[in-house]
């Protein structure tokens, strides 16, 4: 919403613009033109952001988890580890 025009009449090139200012094939990016659909449903105004969804997935994700050593041993080095 943040993104949104707040001075200028709300226009399907608006609501574009804000489609494509995160990053592409991200769940933000998802995230967002979800909602601006339905905000433009709701303001009835004509627009596909479809286009702009991307093809994100979690399970394209790669995710680098430590290992448990790792984790102990960033503990131990915490000065306060309550």
């Amino acid at each position: 919403m943040k993104w949104l025009p707040a001075t200028s009449e709300l226009s399907p090139s608006a609501i574009i613009s804000v489609a494509q200012k995160s990053k592409p094939n991200t769940r933000s990016r998802q995230i967002a033109c979800t909602f601006l659909r339905q905000f433009a449903r709701f303001a009835q105004i004509e627009v596909d952001v479809g286009p702009y969804i991307g093809n994100y997935s979690p399970k394209k994700v790669v995710r680098t988890i430590p290992t448990d050593k790792i984790i102990s041993q960033a503990i131990e080095q915490l000065p306060n580890p309550a």
